[in-house]
């Protein structure tokens, strides 16, 4: 028999993406899958769709918990799940229809525990060319070399566009009641895999369009916890990549500068407090960060900018 893969996709506020999001999940070229629907408490119809979609289709299970957030509701897909690889899709997201089986022939190509695609950013829907002609060679790269990009491209850290073997997930979870979770959760997953997939195959959609969380407005909670979240990068490499920890330290200031230059001008106090605290600490090593060879020369004119009190 085929392996399962198990599809996991938190449910909150969605009844306009849903179904296009359900719809590409059922419309793969790999029929091993059951999709597992995590209503978040969601106040609007998609409790009534999700129980609709699993009466109709036998692959399609539906768990109701009450609003606690995307990370409970991945977790609980989780422990949920019968596959023995598992994909996650975001509600308002969708996918190409060779999705699953191009990252299960990367898995098993490679044999490592995690197979990564890239995807395109879109505001509609997209109509698929050539879907089984693939034109972008994949590399097996070490855990290393996958938090390296990850400091190269943060977007990387998102838990879509990947498929992972379930045995990754027995001790490490979705940290839970903060944003950027999936920023604490990547580092421990590459490491606990040792060796990954990635291609540059574009076979998710990722949707622009309407509210999210990151692409709110920021509040004092958000701007902190993304902070805490470069911080984490910053000190997990000191303690498990030592050869990144300089790369990683200027990640960490490069992200406080924009962050400084993003709610400057913010009318929220506590927002402001954290601008000069943020902006203290980049100040504080200002030399090391302008003459380090892993600072792009746009961050050194943001940091003369910033040191003249233009931002």
């Amino acid at each position: 028999m085929k392996d399962l893969v198990s599809v996991i996709v938190p449910v909150y506020k969605v009844e306009k993406y849903l179904n296009r999001c359900v719809n590409s999940i059922l419309n793969q070229s790999y029929k091993e899958i059951e999709i597992i629907l995590i209503n978040d408490g969601s106040p609007d119809n998609c409790p009534q769709m999700c129980d609709d979609l699993a009466t109709e289709y036998s692959n399609i299970r539906v768990i109701h918990q009450k609003n606690q957030g995307p990370s409970i509701a991945r977790n609980l897909g989780i422990e949920t799940a019968s596959g023995k690889y598992i994909a996650f899709v975001d509600r308002d997201d969708f996918i190409h229809p060779s999705y699953i089986q191009f990252l299960k022939s990367e898995i098993e190509k490679h044999n490592v525990l995690i197979s990564i695609c890239s995807y395109h950013k879109t505001d509609k829907n997209t109509f698929y060319d050539n879907e089984n002609q693939f034109k972008s060679d994949s590399v097996k790269i070490n855990d290393v070399q996958a938090f390296e990009l990850l400091l190269e491209n943060q977007e990387l850290c998102a838990p879509w566009a990947k498929l992972y073997d379930s045995s990754l997930f027995k001790n490490i979870k979705f940290p839970i009641n903060i944003l950027y979770e999936d920023m604490f959760l990547a580092p421990q997953v590459f490491s606990k895999a040792k060796e990954l997939s990635i291609s540059w195959e574009k076979l998710y959609y990722y949707n622009q369009e309407g509210d999210s969380i990151i692409r709110s407005s920021y509040s004092s909670q958000k701007v902190q916890q993304y902070y805490n979240a470069c911080e984490f990068w910053s000190s997990y490499a000191s303690k498990y990549y030592v050869s990144l920890e300089n790369r990683a330290r200027i990640f960490y200031l490069s992200n406080i500068l924009n962050l400084c230059i993003q709610i400057r001008v913010s009318n929220d106090k506590d927002v402001l407090c954290l601008y000069y605290e943020y902006k203290r600490i980049i100040l504080k090593e200002a030399y090391a960060f302008f003459f380090s060879r892993y600072s792009r020369f746009r961050d050194k004119i943001k940091l003369i900018l910033l040191k003249l009190n233009f931002f």
